[in-house]
């Protein structure tokens, strides 16, 4: 158990470190690149945990696929380019140099900053915790069920957030009802695919479609509280980059209070619960009812 948390703790530490390109590719409008990322990675992150498990690796199954889908999100990265970037950082660092610039550009982008490790802490905490509390199988099905749902929901948010530059560019100009109303055009057909996305994959592991495969995720009646929890991580998720358009990031505040209250509620539904997600599924409902309020205000103060 001690060398499975341990590698748990090292494939954590890999992906810490892809932090500051996410950070990057989101502050300079790329982030329909950023999702693509995302998306093969959690890919690459299921297979990779199937073929693990199926192999008998028990304890180091989530450990190691982590590492494997932290190090092919490394690779992409070198791969559009960022590899001659590292290695000119790298080679023209100069400690004093990094101090300087740095005290200059971080009151600018603390905030980014924040919100993102924040955003870490949110994604990892259920692998992390649900190993310590739970052990491999339970681990094992809960990493493989989430990959899955966040695949999904990678797929559906990248047909909103493909659209943000558009948003950003009208807003700017004073046009913020005509990007609202697109705005709303697209959330409500990517909520669609997402829903029947999810309603397809529920009907077949219910109707024992999966073979093999689905004895290696949650049993069903955790999954309706899985999907709930993703529906408002979408909706919320949504509702916060369409606000970003504005060139404002006021979410510092409540990307800290999902991250650590979900972080608990996952904790003590595990404890006290029938489902993990029992007490994450509350959470959520207050993060997406907080997000709404957010881009309400923001949409009442634009039109002032």
């Amino acid at each position: 158990m001690a060398r499975a948390w341990l590698l748990m703790c090292i494939a954590s530490l890999i992906s810490f470190n892809t932090l500051s390109v996410k950070i990057h590719l989101d502050g300079t409008q790329k982030q329909v690149l950023l999702k693509k990322i995302e998306l093969i990675s959690a890919v690459i992150y299921a297979l990779s945990l199937i073929v693990l498990i199926k192999s008998n690796l028990d304890l180091y199954s989530v450990g190691l696929a982590s590492s494997i889908s932290s190090m092919s999100t490394v690779c992409m990265f070198i791969a559009i380019g960022y590899k001659d970037k590292i290695k000119q950082a790298i080679s023209n660092f100069k400690f004093k140099n990094f101090k300087n610039t740095f005290r200059e550009v971080f009151p600018l982008f603390k905030r980014t900053i924040f919100v993102w490790v924040s955003g870490y802490i949110f994604w990892n905490s259920f692998n992390i915790i649900s190993l310590r509390v739970m052990g491999v199988v339970y681990t094992g099905q809960i990493g493989l069920t989430i990959s899955l749902f966040r695949a999904g929901l990678n797929v559906s948010l990248s047909i909103v957030i493909g659209q943000m530059t558009a948003y950003a560019k009208l807003i700017s100009s004073g046009s913020e009802e005509i990007a609202r109303k697109s705005f709303v055009k697209y959330l409500a057909i990517s909520s669609l695919i997402l829903v029947s996305g999810y309603s397809l994959f529920t009907i077949l592991y219910h109707m024992s479609y999966l073979g093999e495969f689905g004895s290696k995720l949650l049993p069903i009646g955790e999954l309706k509280y899985i999907t709930i929890f993703f529906l408002f991580t979408f909706i919320a998720t949504a509702l916060n980059n369409y606000v970003r358009c504005f060139k404002i990031e006021p979410f510092v505040t409540l990307s800290a209070f999902n991250a650590f209250a979900t972080s608990l509620a996952f904790y003590y539904s595990l404890l006290y619960s029938s489902s993990g997600f029992t007490y994450v599924v509350l959470v959520s409902l207050v993060v997406c009812c907080w997000s709404f309020y957010i881009f309400v205000d923001k949409i009442k103060g634009s039109n002032e």
